[in-house]
């Protein structure tokens, strides 16, 4: 097709070093037998090209596994596929931030995210409470919309990896707390970001 334009090449080392640093590829080990690229996907590369989100967020999610912290990466994986959930209406922004700030976690953008997340998954299966979670919504400016959105994105990241037997059995499925949990957490979104780590000095 003459006609789609091809991507430009800086973006093709760009997303090749992405993935590399990720390890989701390497080298095909005998290169003369492969006419398009010497790069093949590893073990963690399949898994992660399942998963129809950012690479980098995948990789946070096969990692949160080994963490022992799945259910939390899994709700914080589908909200950085989503738009924020939270608003903030021109003329009504300190109002927006002094209802949000119940979900607020001081050091952490991501734990605040799991929090919005539980205060809106208590008592949700009938259609009562789905009225009262459209009421908590509207009073703590969070957008229905993209809530559902995030539910969704969740749901279909969890029956990908049921289908491929990633989700730990209930019996030997790791339950970190406080600091373990928090820790582990932001380990695993680490792990999608390794190029943005650095030491800050003096």
């Amino acid at each position: 097709f003459p006609f789609i334009d091809g991507p430009f090449p800086k973006n093709v080392r760009d997303g090749s070093d992405t993935l590399r640093e990720l390890q989701a590829i390497e080298r095909e080990p005998d290169d003369t037998r492969r006419k398009i690229s010497p790069w093949i996907l590893t073990e963690r590369g399949r898994m992660m090209a399942r998963l129809p989100i950012d690479p980098r967020i995948a990789r946070m999610i096969l990692e949160a596994k080994k963490q022992g912290c799945l259910a939390e990466i899994l709700v914080i994986a589908a909200a950085l596929s989503v738009q924020d959930p939270r608003e903030r209406p021109a003329g009504k922004e300190a109002e927006a931030d002094r209802l949000q700030a119940l979900f607020q976690d001081p050091a952490s953008d991501f734990v605040s995210l799991l929090n919005i997340w539980k205060r809106c998954s208590k008592n949700e299966t009938s259609a009562r409470s789905q009225n009262r979670i459209r009421r908590f919504c509207r009073e703590h400016f969070l957008s229905w919309r993209r809530i559902r959105e995030w539910r969704d994105v969740h749901e279909q990241l969890r029956t990908i990896l049921s289908e491929h037997k990633f989700l730990p059995a209930k019996s030997v499925e790791i339950q970190k707390e406080g600091g373990d949990l928090y820790a582990a957490i932001h380990r695993s979104i680490l792990s999608g970001y390794l190029g943005h780590i650095a030491l800050k000095n003096e």
